[in-house]
C-alpha cells in the first residue's frame, strides 16, 4: 500500500512529459495550505537538494514545479516522480528535486 515509500534499487524510465507541456506551478507555501492542500516530508537530508513527500491536491503531473517553503525561504522543486493512491484520490507521493534559483526568480 505505501511503496512509494519504498525506495528502488534502479527504478524503470518513466516516460516524458507529453511534447510541447509546459510544466504548472502548484504553489504549496504556508499561505495556501489547508484541508485537502496540503504536504508531509518523509525525511529531511542536509541539503534539500531531494524530498520524498506525500501530499493532498489533485492535479499535479510529472515535470510539474511546486512552490514549498519547508524549512525556510520558498523553494521551487521538479515532480521527479508522482503517484497516485486509489483512495483517498487526492492523495499522492513524490519525489522532488531542487530548481536551484536563477538571478530574478525564486
Amino acid at each position: 500500500m505505501l511503496n512509494f515509500l519504498r525506495r528502488r534499487e534502479t527504478a524503470p524510465p518513466e516516460p516524458s512529459p507529453a511534447p510541447g507541456r509546459k510544466p504548472r506551478v502548484h504553489d504549496y507555501t504556508r499561505d495556501h495550505l489547508g484541508w485537502g492542500r496540503d504536504y508531509v516530508v518523509h525525511h529531511e537530508p542536509d541539503d534539500l537538494q531531494q524530498l520524498r513527500v506525500s501530499g493532498w491536491g489533485p492535479g499535479i503531473e510529472r515535470g510539474d514545479h511546486i512552490l514549498i517553503d519547508y524549512g525556510g525561504p520558498r523553494s521551487r522543486y521538479e515532480i521527479a516522480h508522482i503517484e497516485y493512491h486509489p483512495s483517498p484520490r487526492d492523495m499522492w507521493g513524490a519525489d522532488l528535486t531542487l530548481i536551484p534559483p536563477t538571478e530574478g526568480t525564486s
